[in-house]
């Protein structure tokens, strides 16, 4: 949940060119993800080498509680929670919602919407 709306996340196998295999299989599976996604987060680990995806319309740098973070990526830290408010507001933001989602119920059906007011 990120400023009221529901979000889904999908935990996929890394993209490093497996060609066959299991990890082949993975990788396709990640890709077909990745294509049909509203939105990827890269999660890296600023300890290593971590090439970006060809796509991540998020970059994340993880592990920030240890004090090492990646250039322009946002810090978050599983261990402490550190940036993780920060990381529901992009996520929001990357989407183009309003922060926070307008609680009152939306019409899902023509009749549900109210009638249109006349000018006075």
């Amino acid at each position: 949940e990120a400023g009221g709306y529901p979000l889904r996340f999908v935990d996929t196998a890394g993209l490093a060119g497996t060609a066959d295999g299991p990890g082949g299989e993975a990788e396709a599976r990640a890709r077909a993800v990745v294509r049909e996604a509203d939105l990827v987060l890269w999660l890296a680990d600023p300890s290593g080498p971590s090439p970006a995806p060809a796509r991540a319309d998020l970059r994340l740098s993880g592990k920030s509680d240890l004090g090492r973070t990646l250039p322009g990526a946002l810090p978050v830290s599983g261990t402490t929670g550190d940036g993780i408010d920060a990381l529901r507001q992009e996520i929001v933001r990357a989407l183009g919602l309003p922060w926070p989602a307008d609680p009152r119920p939306a019409p899902f059906l023509p009749h549900h919407a109210p009638p249109p007011s006349s000018p006075p």
